[in-house]
């Protein structure tokens, strides 16, 4: 008896493992996918001269800066890598290790989820990546991210099937089309909107006791790799509402002592450094607006300036 119930759970499992994977390898047609924008981003790494300045994160970077400024003041071309927190921190840098020559400066600003737990490795997001550009594999350089994904995999099944469906409907800024040629995210510049609304949005910086050493590794082997080319890596903290600073102030104290005594690359913009009143930002707590972003982008070149000029 036990024997036949262990056998049709395993059939029942089985089937449900084969049905996602069937819904996963359907392929996605949707060129102006907010996602395909890598394809850009890659093209513009690998035909554009060193050296450069590279910005690698999540989406904070893509609403938080003003490349064409930075590469204006500063003088280097620059390029916007950033993407979505989603595909994890371990992707973001692997996918521009091997591109980077002497002379890049790179600057690491990744959200305060990616030190925890195993957001660094991706999930659902990575999923969709792959599905929409199945070249984006070659940058997984983990078994982590794998076991990441399938996790993941019945989220992303569901999302698959309501996105073919119909279900969603991609009319506001998410689109490969509301990119500049930097990779910087421009279709927000012209709203008004601010962030008074997210007052209530929840967001939390978890202690170090769900603190990920994973996340210090990737970044010290990354920076090791970086310098054996004869580049720089510099690390960032990202924009943040001054009220929820001061309501995770202790753990991000905390986080931030840690990776100062850990990290090979330097700290550049303290967590203090990236304070901003909820009114400069937009749709979450993360992504400035406008006038958030001249002012991040500022923030950005005064340290870059302090360096090399």
């Amino acid at each position: 008896m036990i024997i036949r119930l262990s056998k049709k759970l395993l059939l029942f499992i089985s089937l449900i493992f084969i049905s996602m994977l069937i819904v996963l390898c359907l392929p996605v047609h949707d060129e102006n996918h907010y996602l395909m924008v890598s394809i850009d981003k890659h093209d513009l790494l690998s035909g554009t001269p060193s050296p450069r300045i590279i910005i690698v994160g999540g989406s904070n970077t893509i609403f938080n800066f003003d490349s064409y400024q930075i590469e204006k003041e500063i003088g280097l071309p620059v390029i916007n890598m950033g993407l979505h927190a989603g595909i994890g921190l371990r992707y973001e840098l692997s996918e521009i290790v091997d591109q980077l020559q002497n002379g890049d400066i790179v600057i690491i600003i990744p959200e305060y989820a990616q030190f925890f737990r195993d957001n660094l490795e991706g999930g659902r997001i990575l999923i969709r990546l792959i599905s929409l550009g199945p070249g984006s594999i070659r940058y997984i350089s983990s078994w982590r991210q794998v076991l990441a994904m399938l996790r993941d995999m019945g989220l992303e099944t569901r999302s698959k099937l309501m996105s073919m469906l119909g279900f969603y409907d991609r009319t506001e800024i998410y689109r490969r089309d509301e990119f500049n040629s930097k990779g910087d995210l421009i279709g927000h510049l012209e709203s008004d909107f601010t962030g008074e609304n997210l007052a209530m949005q929840a967001y939390e910086v978890r202690s170090l006791d769900d603190f990920n050493a994973q996340s210090i590794a990737i970044i010290n082997n990354f920076v090791n790799k970086a310098n054996l080319k004869g580049a720089n890596a510099f690390f960032a903290f990202p924009a943040i509402p001054e009220a929820n600073y001061c309501a995770n102030k202790m753990n991000i104290e905390q986080l931030y002592t840690r990776l100062e005594s850990e990290l090979k690359s330097e700290i550049i913009l303290k967590p203090q450094e990236s304070i901003f009143s909820l009114s400069k930002f937009y749709d979450t707590l993360y992504h400035l607006n406008g006038d958030g972003r001249q002012i991040m982008t500022e923030r950005i070149l005064q340290k870059l300036n302090d360096k090399y000029h």
